[in-house]
């Protein structure tokens, strides 16, 4: 469905977290779209993995399920990221 949209270049289609991560490897794309659910290696730690090798690459996790733990899990990630970027940035200041 994506590909018939000419301006989306599909490069990749991975099983698991860990072929997402060698597909951005190689192809270093702008935005990722990844499965919640998946087998060895889910979304979830596919995105971590992706995210902390690929900072400017943006992910999209979907789901067809209800899972509020997984859910905050992905929540948590994204604000792990947020503020790592902020930390780097500047924007944050930690006092001891």
């Amino acid at each position: 469905m994506l590909e018939q949209d000419k301006e989306i270049k599909v490069v990749g289609c991975a099983k698991n977290g860990k072929e997402a991560l060698k597909l951005c490897e190689q192809f270093r794309p702008d935005v990722v779209l990844m499965d919640m659910e998946m087998p060895i290696c889910d979304g979830i730690e596919g995105t971590r993995l992706i995210k902390t090798k690929f900072n400017n690459t943006k992910v999209v996790i979907l789901t067809v399920f209800n899972d509020e733990d997984r859910i905050k899990k992905c929540i948590e990630l994204w604000r792990r990221w947020l503020y790592a970027q902020r930390y780097r940035s500047g924007e944050v200041n930690i006092d001891c």
